[in-house]
């Protein structure tokens, strides 16, 4: 696997990948990673402060997956195939490739957050809410485990209201683990 170096500004980015260019316009970005061991690049839009949509795109320049909290849809395409989602309040979704796996996060507004996590065929696996307490913030991986970072209305002794809290990926079930800092 060769190396993915990338250049990027508010709406281009650019990489090379085995000699071939992949230059993308696309507006607001504001962020761009590369994820070798998953063969993506992430790239985050938005205004201001905020990350409204986010991409994954493979180092060949294919998208892979699209998370867009303002229309609430989140869509992959893998393999010829394509999923579409209509999702309500999106607070964050990610696919999680090698573990085969797409996870939304919800806002419940005038209840707790959901978390629902669908297969890569965009069939529902499991739906689960927010810890009592506590609202969803962003999805993350602790040691190769997926987590949800919640934040609580309670500070621990050292003022720190955000925490990991474990998936299980076959319930939806959410463990309290470690603090998210």
């Amino acid at each position: 696997m060769g190396s993915v170096d990338y250049i990027f500004d508010s709406n281009n980015v650019t990489w090379e990948y085995n000699s071939k260019k992949v230059e993308l316009q696309i507006s607001n970005i504001k962020f761009v990673n590369v994820e070798k061991e998953n063969r993506y690049v992430y790239i985050v839009c938005g205004e201001e402060f905020s990350e409204d949509i986010i991409y994954y795109y493979s180092f060949e320049g294919n998208r892979i997956f699209l998370c867009d909290k303002v229309k609430g849809a989140v869509s992959w395409d893998l393999e010829g195939k394509s999923v579409r989602l209509n999702c309500n309040c999106v607070i964050h979704a990610k696919i999680f490739l090698e573990k085969e796996i797409v996870i939304v996060l919800e806002n419940g507004q005038n209840s707790r957050d959901r978390v629902i996590g669908y297969n890569l065929e965009g069939g529902i696996k499991f739906e689960n809410y927010a810890p009592r307490d506590y609202k969803f913030l962003y999805l993350s991986t602790v040691q190769d485990r997926i987590t949800v970072v919640c934040e609580g209305s309670i500070s621990d002794s050292y003022g720190r209201y955000s925490w990991h809290f474990e998936l299980d990926l076959s319930t939806g079930e959410l463990t309290k683990k470690n603090i998210a800092y």
